[in-house]
């Protein structure tokens, strides 16, 4: 048997290279990310990973060291070595800034000991395995690695055969106790992509008792008094703007964070509803439950700088009822407008203030009003209601309250473009509602012309995109109509060929020409008896004819009234 060298050997845990390399150097894994229940799409547990085991090898004496590296067969081991070092201190920071699987080292080495060093290192990273090599058959020494539950101890003149049976079987540990945990954790996401997906059903008033049943492993929860509420990240928008792309100031990032503050207190269950926005249901002590929805809003201001405003709707006798204490929080938030934010609006509190719960409520039906006039380009309906939306605040007199109603309207309008799968980012970018433009406003005509300006932009750039998508199909239905002209083809017939609803047809229509189906044809068909008339061997019934008009009369009456000619009076 080849012994090629006398010192140890170390071995790392499964890893991908990447996450080796980079463990700690962007802090915890955990902080700071949304988690996967917020998300859309279940956690996959089949998702792709390098499965080479780090590894780092620690000896004083150089020639062994070297030895250690050039002898065994790393890679067809599947272990990959990112450190050898002589210096057990240089290891030791190694390790504590990446995540390394298996540690080979020197038992006898001066200032740091291998056994000290294998303690440090466990400190930080309880999983990592350890592999002895010494040259001292020493029961002490034998017996703390043993209590460091080290994987073998081996003694030195190394038998390479023998350090690479204990590799391997090192290796497979190593991969099994990942793959464990690799299926603890997608059990945990899963659950909170089931738990997700069944809050938001609730709030949408789906209420499935089965599907309910598998999120209490107390029964008793589910037939407590609970609520329905919204967490909103105050000014997210202007956060996401100032931060220049900071991790930290993403909308996942923040709104993570205060999904886990919501989750760590035990109250309910949460989902993401907006980009700004945290769904939950709660079965708090109703007397309670305000209080200690404000001491959330104050712990998430100190510990993370995060800014929360609260709705709570009202207490239910049945979870069935979930999805009307959340309408009742939709509606409480609007308070946040006139009241200001940081605060737990709730129905107790608000029920007495008719006049502001009138305005809040009007203006939420003229926001819906108003965006759905956007997404359908109907610029004058959208001029409407915007006028209506400033006559609702014509009580504004400072730049503060100017201040408010505009982020409000803006952030309204951004969840808006969430739900039909748009923003504010992919269509106009964050640096045309910047706080500072805002600012500029003198009075409220000048923010009134700017958000008119805003509102028919976004709406001319849904309506380009919606043609663009749809620019092939009605390339294909010209050619369609263009080769049946002369028969008389209907809006149920074209849909049939296609593949789409009437109804579904006829909307895209309107969007792509502006007009009906029936108006489109009627276009069509005297554009292209303009065209048929110029051709002097050509009868006028016979162009009539070719265009599926089965009456002449009735052609020249539609010809005169698209071209202010008769037909003859075009020809010339």
């Amino acid at each position: 048997m080849t012994k090629c060298w006398s010192s140890n050997r170390k071995y790392g845990k499964t890893t991908s290279r990447n996450s080796a390399v980079n463990k700690k150097a962007g802090g915890s894994g955990s902080q700071g990310r949304l988690p996967p229940s917020l998300f859309p799409g279940r956690p996959d547990f089949q998702k792709a990973c390098d499965t080479m085991v780090s590894c780092v090898l620690v000896d004083d004496e150089s020639i062994d060291l070297e030895g250690l590296k050039l002898c065994i067969p790393w890679q067809e081991l599947g272990i990959e070595v990112l450190l050898a070092s002589n210096r057990p201190a240089a290891a030791l920071e190694f390790i504590e800034k990446h995540e390394v699987d298996l540690l080979i080292t020197d038992v006898k080495m001066p200032v740091i000991s291998g056994i000290e060093l294998a303690k440090s290192c466990r400190r930080g990273s309880p999983d990592l395995k350890v592999i002895f090599i010494s040259g001292y058959d020493d029961f002490t020494l034998a017996k703390q690695a043993i209590s460091l539950m080290a994987v073998d101890y081996v003694l030195k003149p190394v038998d390479d055969d023998e350090l690479i049976a204990t590799l391997r079987k090192t290796v497979v540990q190593i991969e099994q106790e990942k793959e464990k945990q690799k299926k603890e954790l997608w059990l945990e996401e899963s659950f909170q992509w089931y738990q997700s997906n069944v809050v938001s059903d609730l709030l949408e008033g789906h209420y499935d008792p089965k599907r309910l049943a598998a999120l209490f492993e107390d029964e008793t929860l589910a037939s407590r008094r609970w609520a329905a509420g919204l967490i909103e990240v105050d000014e997210l928008l202007w956060k996401v703007q100032a931060g220049g792309g900071d991790p930290e100031t993403e909308p996942r990032s923040l709104l993570g964070k205060v999904y886990e503050g919501y989750m760590a207190h035990a109250w309910g269950f949460a989902c993401k509803v907006a980009p700004n926005q945290i769904g939950f249901i709660t079965h708090l002590d109703e007397a309670k439950a305000p209080q200690a929805l404000q001491e959330l809003i104050r712990s998430l201001k100190e510990q993370a700088a995060i800014s929360l405003t609260i709705a709570l709707g009202g207490f239910v006798d049945g979870m069935d009822l979930l999805s009307e204490s959340f309408r009742e929080a939709r509606e409480l938030l609007n308070y946040k407008l006139f009241d200001g934010k940081g605060k737990v609006y709730t129905r107790e509190a608000y029920r007495a203030k008719e006049d502001v719960a009138r305005e809040s409520n009007d203006l939420t039906d003229v926001l819906d009003e108003m965006f759905a006039a956007m997404s359908s380009y109907e610029l004058i309906r959208i001029d409407d209601c915007l006028k209506e939306l400033f006559q609702l605040f014509r009580g504004l007199r400072n730049t503060i309250s100017i201040y408010h109603f505009a982020v409000h309207v803006i952030t309204r309008l951004d969840n808006y473009l969430q739900s039909i799968h748009e923003s504010l980012t992919s269509l106009i970018g964050w640096e045309i509602v910047g706080l500072d433009v805002i600012y500029r406003f003198e009075t409220v005509e000048e923010l009134h012309r700017w958000l008119r300006y805003q509102l028919f932009h976004v709406s001319e750039l849904l309506l380009n995109k919606r043609r663009n998508r749809n620019q092939g199909l009605f390339e294909q239905i010209d050619a369609y109509m263009e080769e049946h002209m002369a028969s008389d083809i209907t809006l149920k017939e074209l849909a049939n060929h296609f593949g789409y609803s009437t109804n579904h047809l006829g909307v895209l229509f309107k969007e792509y020409y502006g007009n009906g189906f029936t108006e489109t044809m009627i276009t069509k068909r005297l554009e292209k008896a303009k065209v048929l008339l110029k051709n002097p061997k050509l009868k006028i019934y016979e162009v009539a004819d070719q265009l599926g008009y089965r009456s002449i009369a009735y052609f020249s009456k539609q010809f005169k009234n698209y071209s202010g000619f008769t037909p003859g009076e075009f020809r010339g």
